[in-house]
């Protein structure tokens, strides 16, 4: 099979039903790898250890994505999923893209989406907290929560 989509991580939060008991905050992973400790996971759905949420109820979902370095699933405050170093998967890439995207190479930064695939699903107050930034303290726009220093940002 040529693979032509993008590579991507994806968190699935599949519907709990009476006869089911999925975990929420799972991950997916299409074209791409990723890492658990030192294991390469190269299946395409790993579960986390969330708890099952039955019926209609708001679930907080929090991610943490730091680069390629950290990425953390947690649902109601409860860290569920952590992984790290997403790399590119080169099997079946499409040979008009194989110059462009090459096996084990690091995603590290990208877009991000929100979509529902088989079930009704409500998202609500979702804020984006940019982690790169001007880390310079004499800065007048330092953060400290900053991860990533950005000294082109600076303003003094």
């Amino acid at each position: 099979m040529i693979r032509t989509f993008l590579f991507r991580l994806k968190v699935s939060c599949w519907e709990a039903t009476e006869r089911t008991n999925a975990p929420l905050q799972n991950v997916c992973t299409p074209g791409t790898n990723i890492y658990f400790g030192d294991d390469l996971i190269k299946r395409h759905c790993t579960n986390s250890t969330s708890a099952t949420y039955h019926g209609d109820q708001w679930v907080k979902a929090t991610y943490i994505v730091l680069g390629d370095s950290l990425i953390e699933h947690q649902a109601n405050g409860e860290t569920v999923m952590s992984y790290h170093h997403p790399t590119i998967d080169g099997s079946g890439i499409d040979p008009a893209l194989a110059n462009l995207f090459k096996d084990g190479m690091a995603v590290d930064h990208g877009f991000f989406s929100l979509q529902a695939e088989s079930h009704p699903v409500q998202f609500r107050n979702i804020r984006i907290l940019n982690l790169v930034g001007c880390k310079d303290p004499t800065a007048k726009n330092y953060k400290s929560y900053y991860v990533k220093n950005a000294p082109e940002l600076c303003t003094y």
